[in-house]
């Protein structure tokens, strides 16, 4: 990866979510670790290091995972901001179609409005 590519995707990144990613790799990179243990206790068929490394290991994974958790949650709600508000040359605005004006009637239940979109009335039977 170029270093210019990897400069813009980390400006991008919030403080919340730097601090997701840290605290992702400090545990992987200890996990790793209990992982070497493990595998350390194992060859010298120590069942109690085996058990406590393995203990350690699943803990480093769990924070990991849930650190992983909060980082798509909150880029979810991040994406659903995003993309309800449009910027403009007079700033930031919810867009014209936040209030429901151009929304389909069916997606609402109407179907009445629907009728009366599908089928207008041209002008009165004699």
């Amino acid at each position: 990866m170029s270093s210019n590519l990897l400069r813009m995707s980390t400006r991008a990144l919030t403080a919340a979510d730097l601090k997701h990613l840290g605290i992702i790799r400090d545990h992987l990179a200890e996990a790793s670790q209990h992982h070497r243990a493990a595998v350390d206790a194992h060859d010298a068929a120590d069942d109690p290091a085996i058990a406590q490394a393995h203990g350690s290991l699943g803990r480093c994974l769990d924070v990991a995972e849930r650190a992983c958790r909060a980082l798509a949650a909150e880029g979810a709600a991040k994406d659903i901001a995003n993309t309800s508000s449009a910027q403009t040359s007079a700033g930031t605005s919810t867009g014209t179609s936040a209030d429901g004006r151009f929304s389909h009637p069916l997606m609402h239940g109407d179907i009445a409005g629907w009728l009366g979109r599908a089928f207008p009335r041209v002008g009165a039977r004699r």
